[in-house]
Order: structure tokens, then sequence, then C-alpha cells
């Protein structure tokens, strides 16, 4: 009896330490809507390409010093996994096309246009793949899950994420979405985050899932 209740102990400690282990290591947060807004706001207001153009022909030395610090300001912004996820949604909630495109790695997503439909460029490719995602405009909130402790592989050269999107109709969406630290070619560190993962398997997923 007395061995018995030892083995219990020992499972029910288990059990509670694996929960708060598992709380530790996976934490689901909420995308912060917001925040993606004020990222695509600050995108918007700029005369560049904020996300990855750096433009080093100012005359006056006050003009270029704001500039390099604003494209600063939106590098760091891109090297955080959260305020990527953030802004990708709200890119999806407000169908941006082209902000959307460039959220991947160039050569993965022209070949994944391709395989979507032909003479993507003539068929409207970008606008029908946003609306496969986003399901039709009824993406309501999305959160996201890492196996990573709070705080680490923030900028790290590759994350995988899950990527949970909660639509209207009730049903959710489990996405795991690979990200991938690559640099823009215009200056040192300026390295931001890309999605690597296929769109098409990202489209079969939610096709699965939805049913």
């Amino acid at each position: 009896m007395k061995k018995l209740i030892f083995y219990c102990s020992i499972y029910l400690v288990l059990i509670v330490v694996g929960f708060f282990a598992y709380q530790q290591f996976s934490n689901a947060k909420e995308l912060d809507i917001e925040k993606g807004k004020d990222i695509i706001d600050k995108i918007n207001n700029n005369t560049s390409d904020p996300k990855w153009n750096y433009t080093h022909h100012k005359d006056e030395n006050l003009e270029h010093e704001h500039e390099q610090q604003y494209n600063e300001e939106l590098v760091d912004i891109f090297r955080n996994i959260e305020s990527t996820l953030s802004f990708f949604i709200v890119v999806l909630q407000e169908e941006e096309e082209e902000l959307f495109a460039s959220m991947f790695l160039p050569e993965q997503y022209s070949t994944d246009l391709w395989e979507y439909i032909d003479e993507p460029f003539f068929n409207n490719a970008n606008y029908k793949i946003l609306r496969e995602i986003n399901r039709d405009g009824t993406l309501v909130s999305a959160s996201y899950e890492t196996t990573v402790l709070e705080g680490y592989k923030k900028t790290r050269e590759s994350s995988e994420v899950i990527l949970n999107l909660h639509y209207r109709d009730g049903k959710t969406v489990e996405l795991l979405i690979d990200l991938v630290l690559v640099g823009t070619e215009h200056r040192r560190n300026d390295d931001i985050f890309y999605i690597k993962t296929s769109i098409i398997e990202m489209i079969e997923q939610i096709h699965l899932q939805t049913k």
C-alpha cells in the first residue's frame, strides 16, 4: 500500500512539473492588431520602401540621419517575431497585396505563384492567395506559440512558430510557420524576418482544417 501511495505521489508530481514546464516553454500569445496597424502606418507614411530600402543619397546631413534612424527602427521591428507576425495579420485583414507578397522569401513565393495558377501576373494571383489565407476577409484575430523561453530566439537566424488564425465562423487554423532572418543587402546588421514556409502548404492546411 505504501508503495502504491509512493508511486502515485511521484506520478502526480511529474504531471504538475510537466504542466508548468509546458506553460514555460510553450506560451501562446495574442497578437496585437493595433501594433500591426501602427507598423503599416509607418510604412505608408515613408516616401521609400522602409521594410528593406535604404537610401544613402541625401544631401542634407539632418535628413540623412533622420532617415537612417527611421529605417533602423523598422529593421528592429522586423527582427522581432511578435512584431513581424502582428504586421502580417493586419496585412491579411486589410488586404495589402504588395506588403503581403513582401513577407515571403521572393524565390519561394515566385515558385508558389506559378504552382498556384497559370499566368499568375495576369490572373490576380496575389489577391486570390491572400483571400485564401484570410478566408474571404473573415480573419478576426490571431495568436502564436513558440517552444522556447520568453524572449529567446527573437533574433536568431530562423525560428519555427505556430500561428493560430481565428476566423469569424469560430474556426481556428493552426499553421507551422518557418521564419528566417535575411539581410536586405543595403547595410550591415539589417537582417529582417521573412516567411520561408510555402504559401501552397499554408493554403492546403487551411482547407484541411476548415472543412
